[in-house]
């Protein structure tokens, strides 16, 4: 489930191992299981007992099962087609059961049904925070690239130096340019002779298939836009999606292939956007987030990273 918050963006990037070269999907967070040891921890201390446990168990387990029909209802309108008036009245008669439960347990929130509903609020404050982050993130970032039209245009006008060597700038605007290209364009006035604007796109299914995995497209003089997609449920590897790509007369190696990559240094403000807290929240998560080499398993000699600040 953190493997997936993290494909669809409600969650910062974490390291995420492996667990069998055979079986896909068994993986291992190790930052999860280390905040479980110590929420669990602090859960014996706290309540002591299995005894004391119980109105936070009755709480959270009721909880689930509201939350779980109304979800039911989406699923069963959006995705199976039902009627909207079936499908309520099949929701109505599984709340008006589970709604007496959870009704009686609200009763025991002071005896210590407080617990799950803090955990709740803490975890869905850390998720929208991380989303809304991004989002704003993402608005900042458009003021200072620029259209990709109007970059190709630029360089069809100033013929710039072309050096050896393929070169990927990730973006995460595919009609947009890359802000690590901008910057090291202003810097060096030079190109490399093969460049991949790579766009990482996570689709609302649980899988890609491999043959609509990556879509190449030429825009410019051998300057291609490369679009990867993922399920929520797929684990993004550039290199082996990447892997014998044709990009004109060069097959893609990515040995032979620098990687550009923006580290962001934000900076809380009161612009429009967020609470002051939220901005430090989501900067803070974004400092500690895995890297991007190691979440794409990027080769790490490979890679070039362009800083920037961002007021949020």
């Amino acid at each position: 489930m953190t493997a997936q918050a993290v494909q669809l963006q409600y969650m910062p990037r974490v390291r995420i191992s492996h667990t069998s070269k055979d079986e896909f999907g068994q993986i291992y967070v190790g930052a999860l299981n280390f905040m479980l040891m110590i929420s669990c921890i602090v859960v014996v201390l706290t309540f002591k007992s299995s005894s004391n446990l119980a109105a936070a168990y009755g709480i959270a387990v009721t909880t689930t099962m509201v939350i779980t029909t109304f979800l039911f209802y989406f699923v069963a309108v959006h995705t199976w087609n039902w009627r909207p008036l079936w499908a309520m009245a099949l929701c109505a008669f599984f709340l008006v059961i589970e709604g007496a439960f959870w009704g009686a347990n609200l009763l025991k929130i002071a005896q210590g049904g407080w617990f799950p509903l803090l955990v709740g609020v803490v975890i869905y404050t850390i998720m929208t925070t991380w989303k809304q982050g991004r989002r704003i993130l993402a608005e900042r970032m458009k003021e200072i690239i620029i259209p990709q039209k109007d970059f190709l245009a630029t360089i069809e006008i100033d013929k710039p130096q072309r050096v050896a060597g393929t070169a990927v700038y990730m973006s995460g605007h595919p009609d947009y340019t890359p802000a690590t290209l901008i910057q090291s364009y202003r810097h060096y006035h030079c190109l490399h002779e093969n460049i991949v604007f790579l766009f990482v796109k996570t689709q609302a299914t649980p899988y890609v298939s491999a043959s609509q995995r990556i879509g190449c497209e030429k825009v410019g003089p051998n300057i291609y836009q490369v679009i990867i997609r993922y399920g929520f449920m797929d684990l993004p590897h550039i290199p082996e999606a990447m892997k014998g790509l044709q990009l004109g007369d060069v097959v893609f190696d990515s040995n032979q292939t620098t990687y550009f990559l923006g580290r962001e240094n934000l900076i809380a403000t009161r612009r429009k956007g967020m609470m002051i807290w939220r901005e430090k929240l989501f900067a803070f998560m974004s400092r500690n987030a895995q890297p991007a080499t190691r979440f794409f398993h990027l080769p790490a000699d490979r890679v070039v990273e362009i800083g920037s600040v961002i007021e949020l």
